[in-house]
């Protein structure tokens, strides 16, 4: 590697960062930790071989040629702005990574499903290639960057903070869906759908998602869609090739050829954004598998951790891990695929986001909820007003006898769960789906599932 830099500063000590400070170490490069956190986790040996500024004040990288900031960083912080004007050059991993990364690229980014469908990528990819799964999907790009090649492939899951300052060259990306999202953290809405479109500006292969508000206006080279006909995508879009659903089973027209991927009967993950999930994947592979890959991967996949996972079952009670569900329109899609009589559990740090997706779904899905955490009472609050409001939509009435469901608030989310497994009734599911972010009792939303299933698991042994 030819790495220009002798003296670089990371800013924010997360996995991503971690990842860089560990690469470049090994290479002789002198390094600046810096992270606002005192007790931030950095390995042993990655600490001892680097200057540490942690606590306040940690955004000092004086004499830095060279800066990675942490996705969850904003480079227009007055510092950064100033180290980049005296001559530091502002970078990330994402960046890096792109920049020496030999293997083929398939990028997936989105409000929702995006993990989701940059895993099933990865499972259809490996059916017939070496291939990595990486990125915002939990494990850092250049751990992978030494077991890639250029017969290799990386599917590549992207966030919106990754994609502001990325333009990546992909083989092949695609953009799951657009929805109100961390506009805690972004400016406005118009800065969020900017940084997502970042992920076609130097793609071969653009996936589209045609039943998508957003996504349908963008010029593509394939179209997918579940609701609408390949007629319908054709008189509505021109591009290369389209893919949608007929009588059960996903086609590809593309190339003059009609390609049966796979049946939509044989994927065990349920709801209708599953299987957009599972068309976005199939058409990103396209290219480089056959459809007996496609179809015998989608079939084996079951779903990845922390979303709408059955971690136990007792007295006829279903207990359900869907802590990665951290916005509101996640929530609704997962209580969709779920079906009523639901007892969920929502809230965490608010995200600046509308819950009007959340409390639609609630309304129709759910028993009872036990609201929790920064946000949860903001989430009652809305769901109050929904229901007594002249406006309500009549589909969303509830599938069951109650004609709302009953609403708890306990602010300590280990309380929270106990009390939303002492009130569930045999045949019903109490789910863990927060659409929040768990930043306001926990590191990430895995620590947030790690501990509801600890608690379950007490409450299961203790009854």
């Amino acid at each position: 590697m030819d790495f220009p830099y002798k003296r670089v500063a990371l800013v924010g000590m997360g996995k991503s960062n971690v990842s860089v400070a560990r690469f470049l170490s090994k290479r002789g490069i002198s390094l600046i930790l810096c992270d606002k956190n005192p007790n931030c986790s950095i390995p042993d040996s990655v600490r001892r071989v680097c200057e540490l500024r942690l606590g306040e004040p940690y955004l000092n990288f004086d004499g830095a040629e060279c800066i990675f900031v942490s996705p969850g960083i904003r480079r227009d912080l007055p510092q950064i702005l100033a180290a980049e004007k005296n001559g530091a050059v502002v970078s990330s991993e994402a960046e890096l990574f792109f920049s020496l990364c030999p293997a083929k690229i398939i990028a997936v980014t989105g409000s929702d499903g995006k993990t989701t469908t940059t895993t099933m990528v990865y499972n259809i990819l490996r059916k017939r290639h070496s291939a990595c799964l990486c990125g915002n999907v939990g494990i850092p790009m250049m751990d992978t960057l030494d077991s890639l090649s250029e017969n290799s492939f990386a599917a590549v899951e992207l966030s919106s903070f990754q994609l502001m300052s990325l333009t990546p060259k992909n083989a092949s990306a695609a953009i799951t869906n657009v929805t109100e999202n961390h506009l805690n953290w972004h400016t406005d809405m118009n800065e969020y759908i900017s940084a997502k479109l970042n992920v076609y500006k130097n793609t071969d292969r653009a996936v589209i998602n045609a039943d998508d508000s957003i996504c349908q206006k963008i010029n593509g080279s394939v179209y997918f869609s579940t609701t609408q006909s390949v007629g319908e995508l054709r008189s509505r879009h021109c591009a290369q090739g389209y893919a949608c659903i007929e009588n059960g089973d996903a086609f590809l027209y593309e190339q003059g050829e009609r390609r049966r991927m796979f049946s939509v009967w044989d994927l065990r993950v349920k709801g209708e954004h599953n299987l957009k999930n599972a068309l976005a994947a199939a058409v990103l592979c396209a290219p480089f598998c056959s459809d007996t890959d496609i179809s015998a991967a989608l079939k084996e996949f079951r779903g990845v951790p922390h979303r709408a996972e059955v971690i136990g079952k007792h007295n006829k009670i279903t207990f359900i891990d869907s802590s990665i569900d951290s916005t509101p329109s996640r929530t609704a899609a997962t209580l969709s695929s779920l079906g009523g009589g639901c007892v969920v559990i929502c809230g965490g740090k608010n995200k600046g986001l509308s819950y009007e997706p959340l409390c639609e779904a609630l309304l129709r899905y759910a028993r009872a909820v036990v609201f929790t955490g920064e946000c949860g009472e903001d989430m009652m609050s809305a769901l109050s007003q929904m229901r007594n409001g002249a406006t309500v939509d009549a589909r969303y009435e509830p599938d069951f006898d109650r004609a709302i469901p009953d609403t708890l608030y306990e602010p300590d989310f280990d309380r929270a769960v106990k009390l939303a497994a002492s009130v569930a009734s045999a045949g019903e599911k109490v789910v863990l789906s927060p659409a929040a972010t768990s930043f306001d009792t926990f590191n990430n939303y895995v620590e947030r599932s790690e501990r509801f299933k600890r608690i379950i698991q007490d409450y299961i042994n203790s009854h």
